[in-house]
């Protein structure tokens, strides 16, 4: 699919904020394939640019003088599978609780913790999303992308990533280098639910909730048309 790219667009409604915004230059990524040719493109015309997810408390300012790469890329493959696990390849575009939701309905487990978060796959390895004991690298196999110095694509493995607490390379050595446009997460069949945060395990205990009815809840809940492919 052609780069369209557009001039002078609003991204007032593409930030969480709602904040009066003008990019001078923007694409919608909707493949891997175009990072290439919209990095070019910047390039070309010595423009700075700017990925962009959901825009998540993001302050942005009024005008952009740049290229917005709007990361929209879709879809989800089970790339490895056996009697245990998953390897699921998100598209960075997908939002990441309705990805939660889903694993949930397909009765894949590990990411349930993470429920709520806001932003899209594609933002979550940056800061290693985390919640109640639970952290994106607990999951994460591996993380495609684009590497805009070295023109090239890259798949970064979990180590690779360099991953801290709310940290990791994206946010240090490859700061704005590397463009994701994947991750590959692995998801387990068996609910192995994770309660050893202690404001967690507290609220169950307080509402007489064992591990045993927490893992059944999960094993059977269902939420119609979260599907993210």
């Amino acid at each position: 699919m052609p780069l369209e790219i557009k001039q002078e667009y609003s991204l007032s409604q593409l930030n969480s904020f709602a904040l009066p915004s003008t990019a001078a230059f923007y694409v919608a990524i909707e493949n891997h394939g175009q990072l290439e040719p919209a990095l070019a493109f910047a390039a070309q015309h010595k423009l700075p640019y700017l990925v962009l997810g959901a825009g998540s408390n993001m302050l942005l300012p009024p005008r952009y003088a740049g290229l917005v790469l709007h990361m929209q890329i879709s879809g989800s493959e089970r790339v490895f599978e056996d009697d245990n696990v998953v390897h699921l390849q998100i598209g960075s575009g997908e939002n990441w609780h309705q990805l939660v939701m889903s694993c949930l309905n397909m009765q894949l487990y590990g990411l349930e913790n993470l429920a709520l978060i806001p932003g899209t796959v594609g933002a979550a390895p940056i800061q290693n999303i985390g919640a109640y004991g639970v952290e994106l690298k607990d999951s994460l196999v591996s993380v495609r992308g684009f590497n805009s110095e070295t023109i090239n694509t890259v798949v970064m493995d979990n180590k690779s990533c360099a991953f801290g607490y709310r940290d990791s390379v994206f946010k240090q050595a490859e700061s704005n280098k590397v463009i994701i446009s994947s991750v590959t997460l692995c998801l387990h069949k068996t609910a192995n639910i994770n309660i050893s945060y202690k404001g967690l395990a507290e609220a169950l205990a307080m509402n007489s909730l064992a591990e045993d009815t927490v893992k059944s809840s999960l094993g059977s809940m269902t939420t119609p048309g979260s599907n993210p492919t």
